[in-house]
């Protein structure tokens, strides 16, 4: 008996969930121009509800039916499926402020704004870059990788010359850093990055040497 019932029960549930999707298209078609979103998919939906959706970094800004938060939770959107489709539609418009926002959740624990993403954070960085991202979004993301060997590898990959300093500097590889400063056109703000992290360096080894605390 519930075996039969058990796929029954499931095309009840696609039913039910297609024919409220289909509801919503209808009555927000306006919302969704120029777009006509009528019997799209409900990733397809929700792609163009981001797009129109004023505040990423409050998800409760707005009660409508087309907000894509909402979305998710009428349609049971996983978490991932959720950031790949936003964060391809806020990239491909160039939203980047919504693509940071996007990420950086409230946390009533710490009281802070806490970094949480759903699909792998390589994949997440290196789509951004196949997108564009300016290197400051770049940045901003490189610096959740958590190993800085892996960072490292990552920000040459994706030309993060920030994140190159900052993953060289916490692997306190002088020698590469001096080398990486040859790169750099002099005078630029990445040329005194480089010395500064070069600098800071060298300052911790000779108050190592000496026995004084960093």
């Amino acid at each position: 008996e519930n075996l039969t019932k058990t796929p029954n029960n499931f095309l009840g549930t696609q039913i039910k969930n297609y024919t409220t999707l289909l509801e919503m298209q209808i009555n927000e078609r306006l919302y969704f121009q120029p777009h006509d979103i009528l019997e799209k998919s409900v990733l397809e939906t929700l792609y163009y509800a981001c797009e129109k959706f004023p505040k990423f970094s409050d998800p409760t800004s707005s009660s409508s039916p087309t907000n894509p938060f909402k979305i998710c939770e009428d349609f049971n959107i996983a978490p991932a499926q959720f950031d790949w489709v936003a964060l391809n539609q806020r990239a491909r418009t160039q939203a980047w402020k919504d693509i940071e926002a996007l990420f950086q959740k409230k946390s009533l624990v710490l009281k802070k704004k806490t970094f949480v993403i759903s699909i792998p954070l390589e994949i997440a960085i290196l789509r951004l870059y196949q997108l564009k991202a300016p290197q400051a979004v770049l940045n901003s993301f490189l610096q959740h990788v958590e190993d800085p060997e892996r960072r490292l590898m990552l920000s040459k990959k994706v030309g993060a010359i920030h994140s190159i300093i900052d993953s060289l500097t916490i692997l306190r590889n002088r020698s590469a850093l001096e080398d990486f400063k040859e790169t750099l056109p002099s005078g630029t703000a990445e040329y005194f990055y480089t010395e500064k992290a070069i600098t800071s360096i060298s300052s911790s080894n000779t108050k190592n040497l000496l026995g004084l605390k960093k």
